[in-house]
């Protein structure tokens, strides 16, 4: 952040799973092996800039309940 060479902010990123039916942000990996969500988001405070997702039949408005 403090040089002077070019870059655009700094950039965040979050996981969340699905164990049990709740959601879970940053699960560990043992929770991830029981989740039946993986998704992961990256993006900085103007635009998204990465979405990956796996999922064992997960209705959409789960999907954007996560993605929320």
């Amino acid at each position: 952040m403090i040089s002077d060479i070019p870059f655009g902010g700094p950039v965040g990123a979050v996981r969340v799973g699905q164990v049990e039916g709740k959601l879970i942000v940053n699960p560990t990996f043992s929770e991830l092996e029981v989740s039946s969500l993986d998704l992961r988001m990256a993006g900085t405070r103007d635009a998204i800039l990465m979405v990956e997702c796996g999922a064992n039949e997960i209705s959409e408005a789960r999907m954007v309940e996560a993605w929320n």
